[in-house]
């Protein structure tokens, strides 16, 4: 039987000391051998001696029909075979053993197995590149019975400055604006170029105050977690999100590429796309698709996007589609913008000029994270420019928290303060009558624009009313309206008066323009 060798990435081998590995259960009752790296993981690893490979008779097979995996590592004591099944986060040691040996099964339920071997050579473990055996049909109907769909939620981190002991470097606000701009044309753009197939439910953006002070990813790229460049804990603990996106001024020592997409962070049970942006594409130039025109600035953000849907993709149990990089082949050499929009599109749509595969419907479908009731949120930017947290645990699910040209009420310390008790007033709303609020539990209310009166005791013995935003539009607020609320904090939006007031009474104020 031929055997097949598959290379899925650039040839990367990881190499670990026998005294450093993680016990791992498996079949034999051997224990000491180290739990493998995700492929993303092996990236910028260098290679150094033997490089353990693995074969495979079939690349797709039917649900139940019989595949061998197989190695011959003669140089080796032991080794492992290692799988991980669909969207799982953690891996499973099917064998420990022989150094030549083939392994059959099934897919059982499963859509996708990625296998690897973990050999071990006398004093060090090396891990194998992965294979993948997918089921032979689509698999679109499979995952939406599983609760995927195809809207992406993404949270975009801007970081303007970067103050680490390899990079000192910034953005100054007007290329922030820049990239802003481009991160907030994404959904139209994804949802018009793939013809309706790839929704973004929401695209969520912070600015973050904090520099970044270090930098330590293989290619002066970043990485994340709790001892991380960039540690983002709270916002994926309360958000149902499937794309992390992060800008920052690495350029200085990025001199090789301007974004990184297509990889994933796997944390707590859950795997988050993401994508590294260092610059942002400058042009005014547009391209005309199906009656509506896009803005040619979002091609770098969107081609990291593309990267994401390519792994997706391959997740999913479709791998056939021409490579995102591979547009030469395929007859895409034309303007560099005009001719690079169309690939995108030809190829989100399943349209490519020579008649090659593109992306298919499962190629866009995605899982969704669980969110206990009580601790969902959101973010989202309005047309005016302000960022909105949506906390989604409450009855009317319509509860805001607002931010003002860059500056977050709701996060101190890159810490995501969240309010299960807060709400807006209704647009409509005039004025605040006398003890409208007095006694309750509400924990952040902001006031509507156009509210141009608060009576007597409307905030009063509101023991847990941390804030309270207070529009342009009022101008006028009872001496007492706090009384005996001491933990109130007021965020008066352009509103010397309310300003005034605070300061006259003794109350925190927060002025923001």
């Amino acid at each position: 039987m031929k055997k097949v060798l598959f290379l899925l990435v650039a040839v990367l081998v990881l190499q670990i000391p026998a005294a450093c590995f993680a016990e791992a259960a498996d079949s034999t009752g051997r224990s000491d051998f180290p739990t493998p790296k995700f492929p993303h993981e092996l990236r910028g690893l260098l290679r150094n001696g033997t490089v353990p490979s693995i074969y495979s008779d079939k690349t797709e097979v039917g649900s139940n029909e019989v595949f061998t995996i197989s190695w011959d590592e003669p140089d080796a004591s032991m080794v492992a075979l290692w799988v991980i099944r669909d969207d799982d986060t953690e891996f499973e040691c099917l064998y420990t053993g022989d150094s030549t040996y083939s392994y059959q099964l099934t897919l059982g339920n499963s859509i996708r197995m990625s296998f690897c071997i973990i050999a071990y050579y006398s004093d060090k473990y090396e891990q194998s590149e992965f294979i993948d055996i997918c089921l032979n049909e689509s698999t679109a109907s499979i995952l939406r019975g599983r609760g995927y769909d195809n809207t992406w939620n993404i949270l975009a981190l801007i970081f303007p400055k970067a103050d680490a002991p390899n990079l000192q470097a910034s953005w100054d606000e007007n290329y922030v604006a820049r990239i802003k701009a481009g991160i907030n044309d994404l959904p139209r753009t994804l949802y018009g170029l793939s013809e309706g197939q790839m929704n973004v439910g929401r695209i969520s953006v912070l600015t973050m105050d904090e520099p970044i002070t270090s930098v330590s990813g293989g290619q002066n790229d970043l990485t994340y977690g709790e001892n991380g460049d960039v540690n983002f804990d709270y916002l994926f603990d309360h958000m149902d999100v499937q794309l992390v996106i992060v800008y920052a001024p690495l350029g200085d020592i990025a001199e090789t590429w301007a974004g990184l997409g297509g990889g994933w962070i796997t944390y707590r049970g859950n795997n988050y796309y993401n994508i590294i942006l260092n610059c942002v594409y400058e042009t005014n130039a547009t391209w005309p698709y199906n009656g509506q025109s896009y803005n040619v600035s979002a091609c770098l953000p969107l081609h990291e996007v593309l990267h994401c849907v390519e792994t997706n993709s391959r997740q999913n149990g479709w791998a056939k589609f021409v490579a995102l990089h591979d547009n030469l082949t395929v007859g895409y050499e034309g303007d560099p913008n005009y001719d690079y929009f169309q690939w995108y599109a030809d190829l989100m749509t399943d349209r490519i000029r020579t008649g090659d595969p593109g992306f298919r419907e499962e190629s866009y479908l995605i899982k969704h994270k669980s969110i206990p009731e009580g601790m969902r949120s959101g973010i989202h930017t309005d047309s005016d420019g302000r960022i909105r947290i949506y906390n989604n645990g409450l009855p009317d699910r319509n509860t805001l928290i607002t931010q003002y040209e860059g500056k977050w009420v709701p996060v101190k310390n890159g810490e995501l303060l969240m309010y299960e008790k807060a709400f807006c007033t209704p647009a409509s709303l005039k004025r605040i009558e006398d003890d409208a609020f007095k006694g309750t539990d509400a924990q952040w209310i902001e006031l509507n624009a156009g509210l141009a009166y608060v009576g007597s005791n409307a905030f009063a013995q509101c023991a847990d009313l941390m804030g309270l935003v207070i529009p342009s539009t009022v101008s006028y607020i009872s001496p007492d309206a706090f009384a005996d609320s001491p933990n109130v904090v007021l965020y008066a939006i352009d509103n010397p008066y309310a300003v005034q007031y605070a300061n006259d009474n003794q109350i925190e104020c927060v002025s923001l323009q």
